[in-house]
């Protein structure tokens, strides 16, 4: 198999796995995936965070923070497949 489709390929597998998965720690847990929270948002309470923890605030927080972090992963790994398929065509010629 090609260098360049592993490399895209693993670039993908971990953008899924970014957008895919819940986040969360051991104080607080989103019950949807990233992905799902970036189309539609959970709810938030602007007026209760001033005196408790806004759990829909922070997964929303969470999910634009994992849509940077996927985006930024299928950059470098289109680039790196790019890089890898150039290199190659130019060493067959």
């Amino acid at each position: 198999m090609n260098s360049a489709r592993v490399a895209f390929a693993v670039s993908a597998l971990l953008v899924l796995a970014l957008l895919l998965f819940p986040t969360g720690d051991g104080s607080y847990g989103c019950h949807r995936p990233p992905a799902t929270l970036l189309i539609v948002p959970a709810k938030e309470n602007p007026l209760a965070r001033q005196y408790y923890f806004d759990e829909g605030y922070q997964c929303n927080q969470d999910a634009r923070r994992r849509g940077v972090e996927a985006v930024a992963v299928l950059l470098a790994g289109s680039l790196l497949a790019a890089t890898l398929r150039h290199r190659t065509r130019r060493s067959r010629d």
